[in-house]
């Protein structure tokens, strides 16, 4: 996994900070979070889902969910 993914990294620091934990979180063990490219497509719905929101979906695979929202409406968007 790509150290500079800033959806895992957020995802590792709302588990307890270490892969281990965020393994027992998703109930895998840590040498699979350490193979992942990316964060595979189900990993980032439970990781959303088990982190109450915390972590989207989007933050994680955004080239699958689009790009996280940064909660300001783009002008001429309905709000």
């Amino acid at each position: 996994m790509d150290a500079d993914d800033p959806g895992l990294a957020k995802a590792r620091q709302a588990a307890g900070g270490r892969n281990a934990d965020l393994a027992r979180l998703l109930g895998i063990s840590p040498s699979a979070i350490s193979q992942w490219v990316r964060v595979p497509y189900r990993r980032a719905l439970q990781i959303e889902a088990r982190t109450a929101g915390r972590v989207t979906r989007a933050e994680l695979r955004p080239d699958l969910f689009g790009e996280p929202a940064t909660g300001v409406a783009e002008r001429g968007a309905p709000a």
